[in-house]
This record gives structure tokens, C-alpha cells and sequence, in this order.
């Protein structure tokens, strides 16, 4: 994932959805997506849905 939102440049990346996998693992990549500069990441419930 990192590699492919690599050649997106951080600040313009409006929002980043983690749908796949299970909660943990969702968490740890959240938190590696933090670390690298990416903000405003959602894990979203099941069901839940978010205007775009």
C-alpha cells in the first residue's frame, strides 16, 4: 500500500479507507500510514458509508 499511494503526494491524498483485513491488522497499517504523513484515515464499521 505504501508503494502504491507513493507516487501520490501526501498532502493531496484526501482520505485513505482500510476495508480489508481484520481489525488488528487494519490498526497497524493506520498507524503506518501516520507515521509517513498521511492523515484523515478511516477504518470503517460495517455498514457504515461516508459521502464522497
Amino acid at each position: 500500500m505504501l508503494n502504491y499511494l507513493s507516487c501520490q503526494k501526501v498532502n493531496e491524498v484526501q482520505k485513505v479507507f482500510l476495508v480489508h483485513g481484520e481489525i488488528k491488522r487494519q490498526t497497524v497499517w493506520k498507524q503506518h500510514l501516520t507515521e509517513a504523513g498521511y492523515s484523515n484515515i478511516e477504518i470503517p464499521a460495517k455498514g457504515q458509508s461516508f459521502e464522497v
